[in-house]
């Protein structure tokens, strides 16, 4: 019973907006994309048990935790690959608020669409880890690293179709315009221990 009653009411930041014949709900974290919405225990969310809160009321938080992942794909994507093409796709959805605080900090307009050729060095500044272009990924010193100058941040505004059922009548599209993706592309090098000197500056 205390399932039914959670379904209609926001806990703080979060909200339960779906549920399941087996006694686990949908939540919707208020301020983030729907992205981020994950399925959990009725009993926990009802008790708040184990059940990370993300502030929305706090950009500085959520630029915090958006640099963080964005930095784990960044070193995730510098391995090497079979794939013969060495330009590097990042896609992350993003709030528009969260954008403009993101645009802030790479120093561009939050109206511009795209930022080219951003240094290494002016990232540093942004991550606050020297380390954050490159990754040494064994113990021969093979590393791949993000070639200067090749780093590009974009805004992308996409209208998601979908198609849902309606009763006997078949299917109705829903066009929703308000999906935001922050995009970052760049050009992964690869090295090793014959030339470390790339990585030691």
């Amino acid at each position: 019973m205390k399932a039914q009653l959670i379904i209609k009411k926001s806990y703080g930041d979060l909200q339960v907006v779906e549920q399941d014949e087996n006694g686990r709900v949908k939540i919707h974290y208020i301020g983030w994309p729907k992205y981020y919405d994950e399925w959990k225990n009725a009993e926990e969310v009802a008790e708040k048990v184990h059940c990370p809160l993300l502030k929305a009321s706090s950009l500085q938080d959520r630029k915090k935790v958006f640099l963080h992942h964005l930095l784990f794909s960044i070193k995730n994507a510098l391995y090497p690959t079979l794939k013969s093409d060495p330009v590097i796709r990042i896609e992350t959805p993003i709030d528009n608020d969260l954008w403009e605080k993101v645009a802030e900090i790479m120093d561009m307009s939050s109206k511009a669409q795209r930022k080219a050729d951003i240094s290494n060095t002016a990232l540093t500044k942004v991550f606050g880890d020297t380390t954050w272009w490159y990754r040494i990924y064994n113990s021969n010193f093979d590393y791949c690293y993000v070639i200067d100058g090749t780093f590009v941040l974009k805004i992308l505004k996409r209208a998601l179709t979908e198609y849902k059922i309606k009763g006997d009548d078949g299917l109705t599209e829903c066009i929703r315009n308000d999906c935001l993706t922050c995009v970052c592309t760049f050009v992964r090098g690869n090295g090793n221990h014959n030339n470390l000197d790339r990585i030691q500056k």
